[in-house]
């Protein structure tokens, strides 16, 4: 039975790999799975009118060449990531690697610039989030995979949240 429980996960794996590096699209009910993570970014202090609202992190990743930093929750039909739902003004972003071939979880300790996209839509593709409110930090200081930072400390906001 474990055996079989390994293969169902690797499987799932897999599924989540060919949709990414394929541009394959899921059926509309279908919702492909993601490792566990400890990696997480939180973003506090977001004023009152982004909650409800859903943020999402596409970053390329300087330590490893072709490889995006993601924050998301899922990957839904059409291949449309899923954002982490803003709450009390306060949202946290499970974060993943992704090389076009593999997902991992994110555990760096680093320093990184992120762009935030905050959005109205619960899942949107990767073109779509070009589109939408942007929070922007030069320096973000990672430990373990995780860091912190206040919507104030932002060194650029593109759009508005509202």
């Amino acid at each position: 039975m474990k055996t079989k429980a390994f293969y169902m996960k690797l499987f799932s794996l897999a599924l989540v790999l060919g949709l990414f590096a394929a541009g394959c699209q899921m059926e509309p009910e279908e919702e492909a799975g993601l490792p566990s993570t400890k990696g997480q970014f939180k973003l506090t202090t977001l004023p009152e009118t982004a909650n409800g609202k859903y943020a999402y992190i596409n970053n390329s990743y300087p330590a490893e060449e072709g490889t995006v930093l993601l924050g998301l929750t899922g990957v839904g039909s059409e291949n449309r990531l899923k954002g982490a739902k803003i709450k009390n003004g306060i949202v946290e972003i499970p974060l993943y690697l992704h090389n076009g071939k593999a997902i991992k979880a994110y555990k760096g300790t680093e320093n990184l610039a992120l762009i935030i996209y905050v959005s109205d839509e619960e899942a949107r593709t990767q073109e779509e989030l070009r589109a939408v409110t942007q929070i922007r930090f030069m320096a973000v200081e990672f430990k373990s995979g995780k860091a912190s930072k206040d919507y104030v400390a932002a060194t650029d906001k593109v759009g508005t949240i509202y």
